[in-house]
C-alpha cells in the first residue's frame, strides 16, 4: 500500500524540480522580451535566438510536467542582474550592460539546471540531457561570444 504513495511523492517532487525549470524559463522568457523591447532595432540577433530558444523550453517543459500529470504553478519575474540594471532608474542602458546582464542571467540558469538534475527521474534527465542543456549551451555561448566582440 505504501509503494503507491511512494510514487505519488516521487512525481510531485520531480514537478516540483521541473516546476523551478519552467519558472527560471519563464523569467528568462520575460527578460530577453525586456531586453529587445529596451534595444529595439539595435539588438543583435543573439538575443532573439535567446528568446525564441527559451519559449521553446518552456513549451517542452510545461509539456514534460503535463506528461507527468502534474499541474505547473510556475510564474516568472526578471534576472537579477538584469534587475539591478534599472534599480537606478537609468533611463538609457547601452547594448554592452544588457549583454552582459543576459550572460550572467544565462550562467545561473546553467547552474540552476545543473543542481537540478540530481533530483530528476531518469525520463525527465534524458530531456534535460538531450534537449534542454543543449539550447541553454549554445545561448550561453552566443551571449559569451557576442560579449567577446562587445556586443
Amino acid at each position: 500500500m505504501s509503494e503507491p504513495s511512494l510514487l505519488i511523492f516521487d512525481t510531485a517532487r520531480i514537478v516540483g524540480v521541473l516546476d523551478g525549470l519552467l519558472r527560471s524559463e519563464l523569467t528568462a522568457t520575460n527578460t530577453y522580451q525586456l531586453a529587445l523591447d529596451r534595444l529595439g532595432s539595435d539588438a543583435p540577433v543573439a538575443i532573439c535566438d535567446g528568446l525564441e530558444s527559451h519559449r521553446r523550453r518552456c513549451t517542452l517543459i510545461a509539456e514534460h510536467i503535463q506528461g507527468l500529470g502534474g499541474p505547473s504553478t510556475a510564474q516568472g519575474g526578471l534576472w537579477n542582474g538584469f534587475t539591478r540594471l534599472f534599480a537606478n532608474g537609468r533611463m538609457r542602458i547601452d547594448r554592452h550592460a544588457i549583454c552582459a546582464a543576459l550572460q550572467e542571467g544565462e550562467y545561473r540558469t546553467l547552474i540552476h539546471y545543473h543542481e537540478a538534475a540530481i533530483r530528476l527521474d531518469e525520463d525527465s534527465l534524458a530531456v534535460l540531457e538531450e534537449h534542454l542543456l543543449p539550447e541553454l549551451y549554445r545561448i550561453h555561448h552566443a551571449l559569451s561570444t557576442l560579449a567577446i566582440k562587445g556586443s
